[in-house]
């Protein structure tokens, strides 16, 4: 679980560096896109809910893909049963732009059963509509 939080964080790190990130207005939000990471948390979330792993199609990038193992999953199912229960639901929060790309960042707060914080569940969608990261961490209203 650290390593796939530490790839992802850095990736995470070289993209807004590199591109700066601002938040975006309602109508600078693709709609599209924020369809794309609602629908994909969702099904992510609540997969981890029940025996198995999610099976990515071609929803994702390789990179991701290839961090999310079923091992990963499994571990990450552990860890978040352990803090949090059983996801409940997520409700979109705000999005974010990287400077100069199609890239948005989408910030959910998410419900989980033996919560009482709200959750955050983050997708990151790329310029070809792809999921291009995700991670679960307690809320903060700073976007972090």
């Amino acid at each position: 679980m650290k390593k796939i939080t530490l790839v992802l964080t850095l990736c995470t790190l070289f993209l807004v560096s590199a591109f700066g990130q601002e938040r975006l207005k309602d109508s600078e939000i693709n709609q599209s896109k924020l369809t794309i990471a609602k629908e994909f948390a969702k099904k992510y979330l609540s997969t981890l809910n029940k025996e198995g792993t999610y099976e990515f199609k071609d929803e994702a990038i390789e990179a991701l893909k290839n961090l999310l193992t079923a091992e990963n999953q499994n571990q990450m199912k552990k860890h978040l049963k352990s803090q949090f229960g059983n996801y409940v639901a997520h409700d979109f929060a705000e999005a974010w732009g990287m400077g100069g790309t199609q890239i948005q960042i989408f910030r959910f707060k998410a419900d989980f059963k033996d919560s009482v914080k709200k959750v955050e569940a983050r997708v990151v969608v790329d310029d070809k509509d792809k999921i291009a990261g995700f991670w679960i961490k307690p809320w903060s209203d700073v976007l972090q």
